[in-house]
């Protein structure tokens, strides 16, 4: 987590949020933005929004980087798929409804670092509120495919 760059830059601005994180990510394998998340996602004044990829999520670091994760007030995380039922290949968080911060980069060392990627970070409640509302369409039809996956189970 030292020195310049897309990993500093997102580690940084994730404690920076005073009302509300949303985000939506395919790759999720830093280990410093997700403790910088879960910290914000436990503070109950601020209102914290997850979606993740399900292809991505259940991959063996992810699933040991989220299995601390409790929802609680204010806090809602989904996996699953896209609203379109593919992959949730957005890449896209908003910090306060002004900051957004987009890109092909997956949030993992080697895709903050080594790749070729692009992230761009804008100062924009205007872009912010577009992206949200893609956000919100994603993570309200992730949060329906967890539902009904439960039941499914319960019946069994």
């Amino acid at each position: 987590a030292d020195g310049p760059g897309i990993h500093r830059l997102i580690v940084d601005l994730i404690p920076a949020a005073s009302h509300s994180v949303v985000l939506n990510m395919y790759g999720y394998d830093d280990d410093d933005a997700n403790t910088a998340l879960h910290t914000k996602a436990a503070n109950p004044n601020v209102y914290f929004q997850m979606s993740l990829d399900s292809s991505q999520a259940g991959g063996v670091h992810e699933k040991v980087l989220l299995a601390p994760w409790d929802v609680g007030v204010g806090t809602s995380i989904a996996v699953g798929q896209s609203a379109k039922h593919a992959i949730s290949h957005l890449k896209v968080m908003i910090v306060d409804g002004l900051w957004v911060v987009s890109g092909s980069t997956n949030w993992s060392l080697s895709g903050e670092q080594a790749q070729d990627n692009q992230l761009t970070v804008t100062q924009n409640a205007v872009l912010a509120a577009q992206y949200r509302s893609i956000l919100d369409i994603n993570h309200t039809e992730m949060l329906r495919q967890m539902a009904v996956k439960a039941a499914a189970g319960s019946l069994s």
